[in-house]
């Protein structure tokens, strides 16, 4: 990674346009990586700046694309998008196929966030024929990934399934083993989400078995922690409970927070206590709703009604603030109505 301390001494020293605006842009980056978001932010506006003084169109794009990502990644989902576009508009005009392929692939997931799957998939779809045409194997199995979503959303399984194939093997013949763990991962939750648990196990100990291979314990923390959830849907508490258990260990070995809630919220009432207060503590209400969700549906099965009216509420109010949580919204009102049916 480079030096901060060297970039901003190069910047001190600099006066051509161009050459401050790559500075600014590697500078940008780095604070990226370091996931320090608002330096971020104002070091990329900078150099977004310097690039348009000095006409470099190909600059210009790149900042617009790092900026987007920024947005979205605050949840400014509109300026995300407007920065995307003009990000796409600039790699089309300086026939940059590569980064038009990233900017149409970001656009497929970023209206997927905004529930406009018609889009999301026509973006995606245009991405794929980019990288296709540039034979960029990588960026075309890494948006087969984004489709597969788009498809499970539309319940059509049957598509998502063969999309992840195609990227579990484009991923294999690139030796991206991660990768390849990924897709195996992902086809476990929609086999999970369909209800064929057989499928979903066999896919999850494949992706164990790749991560495992590649030592990546947050994959294999994830990995397991999903298989804990076959396990409990099959009510083969024993295993579910070792297996969760496992799961926690190596969240919390990896300090991987959103992870160990995770477990948590899966270990039983207790631990659901825990995971929220997890959840309050890294400030992710997204997952704490779901936790106090997994909570609420507890306290319905074991007859402690009011209790369980309070958190469902809870839940409802959290997700509502939340400008792409729709389909957590409606799985909060059906938790509530299948309360005041009993």
């Amino acid at each position: 990674m480079p030096s901060v301390d060297l970039l901003q001494l190069c910047i001190i020293h600099i006066r051509d346009f161009g050459l401050l605006g790559d500075c600014y842009k590697v500078l940008g980056d780095t604070y990226l990586r370091l996931c320090q978001w608002d330096s971020a932010k104002n070091t990329l506006s900078k150099a977004l700046k310097n690039h348009r003084a000095a006409g470099s169109r190909k600059g210009e794009a790149d900042d617009l694309q790092s900026l987007a990502w920024i947005y979205y990644y605050k949840g400014d989902l509109a300026l995300a998008t407007q920065s995307y576009l003009e990000a796409l508009s600039l790699h089309r005009t300086i026939k940059d196929s590569w980064g038009e392929a990233r900017d149409l692939e970001k656009l497929g997931n970023l209206f997927a966030c905004m529930e406009n799957l018609k889009d999301s998939e026509q973006s995606l779809v245009n991405a794929l024929s980019v990288y296709h045409t540039i034979s960029n194997c990588l960026g075309e199995a890494n948006t087969l990934q984004s489709l597969r979503k788009v498809y499970c959303r539309r319940n059509d399984f049957f598509k998502a399934e063969c999309t992840y194939r195609k990227a579990a093997s484009l991923h294999h013949s690139l030796q991206d083993r991660l990768g390849e763990a990924t897709d195996h991962s992902n086809l476990a939750v929609m086999y999970i989400e369909t209800g064929d648990l057989d499928e979903a196990e066999a896919s999850l100990h494949a992706a164990l078995n790749l991560y495992c291979t590649i030592h990546n314990r947050l994959g294999e923390a994830n990995s397991l922690q999903d298989l804990g959830r076959v396990y409990l849907y099959r009510e083969d508490l024993p295993n579910a409970a070792g297996t969760l258990k496992h799961a926690l260990a190596l969240h919390q070995a990896v300090q991987a927070q959103i992870g160990e809630a995770g477990d948590l919220a899966s270990l039983g009432e207790k631990r659901c206590c825990d995971a929220v207060d997890l959840w309050c503590t890294i400030r992710a209400p997204l997952g704490e709703g779901n936790t106090l969700l997994t909570l609420g549906k507890v306290y319905t099965k074991t007859g402690r009604f009011n209790e369980a009216e309070r958190v469902l509420t809870q839940v409802l109010e959290l997700h509502r603030v939340i400008e792409w949580a729709k389909e957590n919204i409606q799985a909060d009102e059906k938790a509530l109505e299948e309360l005041r049916r009993e």
